[in-house]
């Protein structure tokens, strides 16, 4: 719950208060220190809760379809090769639409694939036959 506090912060701040924590602005500081000074622990911080918000997944059991997959994509079976940044990305999770039960990990080129196909198993199944003709 937001309140406006009578008198600053600590620091100065005439901004709202999360409940008894630090006021917002702090918070917003804190965070901006904490990704400057160490930007992997940001980035996996970030990671970690759209794993679990999105798929509910934990880190742990991202890894470990990582590791039964062999590091690779669950359907070419090659590994991620687009980038970001300069940085080859992490496999995307793919999950069903209808259940959002996890599948496994695929690479940016099969998720678009099956995505622009709408998942839709009939439509990959015609892909691929067309594919095939000479």
């Amino acid at each position: 719950m937001f309140y406006v506090p009578e008198k600053p912060c600590k620091k100065g701040h005439f901004k709202k208060y999360i409940a008894n924590r630090a006021c917002v602005q702090c918070q917003a500081d804190l965070k901006a220190r904490v990704k400057k000074e160490n930007p992997i622990h940001a980035k996996n911080q970030k990671f970690k809760h759209s794993l679990k918000a999105n798929y509910g997944l934990s880190v742990e059991e991202y890894d470990r379809l990582f590791k039964e997959q062999n590091g690779v994509c669950a359907i070419c079976k090659k590994p991620e090769t687009a980038k970001f940044k300069d940085k080859i990305k992490k496999l995307a999770v793919d999950h069903c639409n209808n259940t959002s039960k996890v599948r496994g990990l695929l690479c940016l080129n099969c998720n678009m694939g099956i995505g622009k196909l709408m998942h839709d198993p009939k439509l990959l199944r015609e892909a691929a036959l067309y594919c095939e003709k000479a």
